[in-house]
Parts: structure tokens; C-alpha cells; sequence
């Protein structure tokens, strides 16, 4: 049942949109090919959330590096929580990062040396 609910979380979060045009055209999520790693950018409520999901716990922590339109770039550490059927971390960007004004924001998750996942993107308007 943990394994069902697990995947369906999985799936849910593999069909959040990535229409739209900003940060030079990155998706706002990506899927693993085999559905363990799920990583995206939304807006919640007014919030901009960086979020990781894995089914498993395959890392303990991973680095969030985010670039600003200015091309400065700030990374920093997260620990995964295990949630429910899942382990996660939802990051609050306005919380953890510096508003470097308009313009395209791009974001990357790494882990022991290597990028999880492909790095999205998000857009500031004026």
C-alpha cells in the first residue's frame, strides 16, 4: 500500500504543467525516467515552493542552487523528511533565497557531486 501511494504521488506531481514561457524556456518539473525523483517549481498561495520528492529515500540531503538574472548563483543545504509514503522537502523560495528583482530565475538540485534531475526555472515579472 506505502508502494501505491508512493507512485500516485509520483504521478500527480509528473503531470503538473510545464506550459508556459520564462527562465529561457526550463520546464517547471521533471520526473525521473523510472518515476523515484520528482522535482518542481510552483506557486502555492502566493508562495514560490521548491519542491524534491523521491519514493525512497535515496538521499538524505541534496544542495537547491538557485541563479538570478543577474547570473549570481546561491546554493543551499536541505535535509529530506520522510512524508508519509514519500520522503520530501518543499523549500520556500522567498524564505531561503534573495529577490534579485525581474527576470529569469533558474534552479538545480544536486546531490554527491551531480545534478538531480534537469534544472527548471521560474520567471519574476516586473
Amino acid at each position: 500500500m506505502r508502494i501505491l501511494k508512493a507512485l500516485l504521488v509520483i504521478v500527480a506531481l509528473s503531470v503538473v504543467s510545464i506550459s508556459g514561457a520564462f527562465a529561457d524556456h526550463k520546464p517547471k518539473s521533471y520526473c525521473s525516467p523510472s518515476g523515484d525523483i520528482c522535482l518542481s517549481v510552483k506557486n502555492s498561495d502566493g508562495k514560490r515552493l521548491l519542491s524534491f520528492v523521491e519514493a525512497a529515500e535515496y538521499v538524505s540531503s541534496f544542495n537547491l542552487c538557485v541563479t538570478a538574472p543577474d547570473g549570481s548563483k546561491e546554493c543551499k543545504r536541505f535535509q529530506v523528511k520522510e512524508d508519509g509514503p514519500v520522503f520530501s522537502r518543499q523549500v520556500n523560495w522567498a524564505k531561503h533565497y534573495p529577490d534579485m528583482g525581474p527576470g529569469d530565475y533558474i534552479v538545480a538540485w544536486r546531490s554527491g557531486g551531480g545534478t538531480l534531475g534537469k534544472r527548471l526555472g521560474f520567471h519574476v515579472a516586473p
